[in-house]
């Protein structure tokens, strides 16, 4: 029996290399996501968006939104708030 050759082995073992590449990145990815690193802060700094008539846009809102959430898990103290515009 006859074994293949180089133009059937090099695309094979390329794909091979290919595959576990983006096999050993997913679970990289996967492990990262599931992971939390949050630290406790003094400060919650928010930067802003677009704001209309004193009501945020959706965006600035979802930052709002995760300051608050931060602040609710007792990740970050906060006496005072300060605004800022530029």
């Amino acid at each position: 029996m006859r074994l293949p050759g180089k133009a059937v082995t090099i695309p094979i073992l390329m794909l091979v290399v290919v595959l576990a590449y983006v096999a050993v990145n997913y679970v990289a990815i996967a492990r990262q996501a599931h992971r939390d690193e949050r630290q406790k802060s003094d400060v919650i700094v928010v930067f802003g968006a677009a704001e209309y008539a004193g009501k945020p846009s959706p965006v600035f809102r979802a930052r709002l939104d995760h300051a608050l959430d931060l602040y609710a898990g007792a990740r970050a103290h906060c006496d005072h708030h300060r605004r800022s515009r530029g």
